[in-house]
């Protein structure tokens, strides 16, 4: 990352798609993926002048990786009130239609990493479908995943199993706020030695109105967590 300025355009795609990578669980590299992603963003061409094409995917690529450090910082390195200066910064014009329907998710889950957990659910409202549009057929299909991510959880097919919790959550956004979905979810962060993420989450949920039942389950996964972190005391 010190020498990317030295990095031709069509490099700079690169260096974004390495800096996205290393925060996947397998590497866990989030200071690294932190640095790299601030140098695409920060990134100037050597020549005074650019292909008016290499200019534009420029501007793409550094509005993508500040759209990802944020999402880095709220979701991995417990810094929600710096996710959300990023996010601020990001030209959302910039960005393709998933990705500003990202933006707002992302928005959401730093109120909810800050505890404003009605602001969380309005943001997550706004980019959900109104229960009473949703039909029977696309709520059943969510439960029919939710039992499906069950089930690769217990294969230890945990690729599978986060593919389909992020299918349920693009859907229904507000599915990030629910207990039955981030009780799966923290499953498969513990799964993947993912503890400190699992135990934002679980603190996360916490907070947010839950059934009796709902909330012993999250007590009993925060309990788990403590003792996977070798904090017993806190467990207790």
């Amino acid at each position: 990352p010190e020498h990317a300025g030295d990095f031709k355009p069509q490099d700079v795609g690169l260096l974004l798609d390495l800096g996205q990578e290393l925060m996947n669980y397998r590497y866990r590299s989030y200071e690294l993926s932190k640095r790299i992603l601030s140098a695409v963003i920060d990134w100037k061409p050597a020549e005074t002048s650019l292909d008016p094409a290499d200019t534009t995917k420029i501007a793409e690529w550094r509005e993508k990786a500040r759209l990802q450090l944020a999402a880095l910082l709220i979701h991995y390195l417990n810094q929600p009130k710096e996710g959300l200066r990023v996010l601020g910064q990001v030209a959302a014009n910039q960005l393709n239609k998933k990705d500003q329907r990202w933006k707002i998710i992302y928005e959401g889950d730093a109120r909810l990493a800050l505890g404003e957990i009605e602001s969380a659910r309005k943001i997550y409202l706004s980019v959900t479908e109104p229960l009473k549009k949703q039909s029977a057929n696309t709520m059943i299909r969510r439960m029919a995943k939710l039992d499906m991510v069950r089930f690769y959880l217990d294969q230890k097919e945990y690729d599978e199993a986060e593919r389909l919790l992020s299918e349920i959550e693009w859907e229904a956004p507000v599915e990030r706020i629910s207990p039955d979905t981030g009780l799966l979810r923290i499953q498969l962060h513990r799964a993947r030695q993912e503890f400190a993420t699992a135990l934002a989450l679980c603190n996360n949920l916490l907070k947010a109105p839950s059934t009796d039942t709902s909330e012993s389950l999250l007590f009993f996964q925060l309990a788990e967590l403590y003792n996977d972190l070798n904090q017993r005391d806190q467990a207790e």
